[in-house]
């Protein structure tokens, strides 16, 4: 075994000390794909019922609320009600 600093030396640590972190980040990116592909599901699902005409599945936004804006429509059904332009319901 070459002595450190001469030829062989890779440097970083031996392959046994690499596994734990790659397990971690395949451990953290499966679920993070799969809630990332779950919500875009969600909000294609209820794009499609609202092209659909379910009524339950209208937006009642403003004309002029950003997810009326052509792309954006997918998240309208994945973010809270508060970030969009409703129309004042006090009468």
């Amino acid at each position: 075994m070459p002595a450190c600093g001469q030829e062989g030396d890779v440097g970083g640590p031996p392959q046994a000390a690499r596994k734990p972190v790659e397990f971690y980040t395949q451990a953290v990116r499966r679920p993070l794909r799969l809630l990332i592909l779950g919500i875009l599901l969600a909000g294609s699902v209820g794009l499609g019922l609202e092209r659909a005409g379910v009524e339950r599945f209208q937006c009642a936004c403003l004309p002029n609320c950003w997810c009326k804006r052509p792309g954006l429509n997918l998240f309208r059904w994945i973010t809270p009600g508060r970030w969009h332009s409703l129309p004042n319901c006090e009468a």
